[in-house]
C-alpha cells in the first residue's frame, strides 16, 4: 500500500466520521440544519419551517454521503470492487432522494432568490 492511499483512506475515513457525527445529531433534531433550501430561507421564513422535515431531510442526505465515504476507504484500504459499487449506490441514493425530496417539496425557490438579489421582480 503506498503513501497516497494511506493519506486518501485516513481522508476518507475522517469525513465519514464527522458525517457520522453530523448525521446523529440531526436524526435527533439537534443541531444546525446545514440545508441549503433551510440557509436561503429569511429569518421569518426559518421561524415557520418545519425543522422536523429539514432535520430528516438532512440526516438522509448526509447518511448517504457518509454510508458513500464509509465505503470508499474500505475500497481504498482492501482495492474490492463490492464497496466501490455499494459507494456508488449509496450516492445514486443521495441523489434520487434529493431531486424527489424537491419535487414533493413542489416550489423552485432559486428564480425567486437570485431575482430578490439582482432587485428585478420574480418570474
Amino acid at each position: 500500500m503506498t503513501h497516497w492511499q494511506i493519506a486518501l483512506a485516513c481522508a476518507t475515513g475522517a469525513l465519514a466520521l464527522l458525517g457520522g457525527v453530523y448525521t446523529a445529531f440531526a436524526a435527533r433534531g439537534r443541531g444546525p440544519i446545514l440545508s441549503s433550501t433551510y440557509l436561503w430561507k429569511g429569518k421569518a421564513e426559518r421561524r415557520r419551517a418545519d425543522k422536523r422535515a429539514e432535520y430528516r431531510l438532512v440526516a438522509v442526505i448526509f447518511g448517504g454521503l457518509t454510508a458513500f465515504f464509509a465505503l470508499e476507504t474500505v475500497h481504498i484500504l482492501t482495492l474490492s470492487k463490492i464497496p466501490f459499487l455499494l459507494a456508488l449506490c449509496a450516492l445514486g441514493f443521495d441523489m434520487v432522494y434529493a431531486v424527489a425530496d424537491a419535487v414533493k417539496s413542489g416550489k423552485n425557490s432559486w428564480p425567486r432568490l437570485c431575482a430578490a438579489k439582482k432587485g428585478v421582480l420574480s418570474f
